[in-house]
């Protein structure tokens, strides 16, 4: 099965990233194929800086990360909730 795991906090040093160390350390990498993508390893800017008036030049993070997600047949994503909203 191929797995991909998206770590979606910001902060490299929160729990979040060591729920993130902990699953991709204790995948059976005999079994499944794992590929990783953290959010805070990237420089990705989200704002659509002209609304739809023109087009953004292409990001190849949006390009990963679209290739990866056609790959996965199984997507964890870990990501913080905070003040439970």
């Amino acid at each position: 099965m191929n797995i991909l795991v998206v770590n979606g906090h910001p902060d490299k040093e929160s729990f979040c990233e060591a729920i993130f160390n902990s699953y991709v350390d204790n995948i059976d990498r005999d079994k499944h194929d794992i590929e990783t993508l953290k959010l805070n390893d990237i420089d990705f800017d989200p704002v659509l800086r002209y609304g739809y008036r023109k087009r953004m030049e292409k990001d190849e993070n949006i390009s990963r990360s679209q290739e990866l997600l056609l790959w996965a047949d199984h997507i964890v994503f870990v990501y913080p909730i905070w003040w439970s909203s």
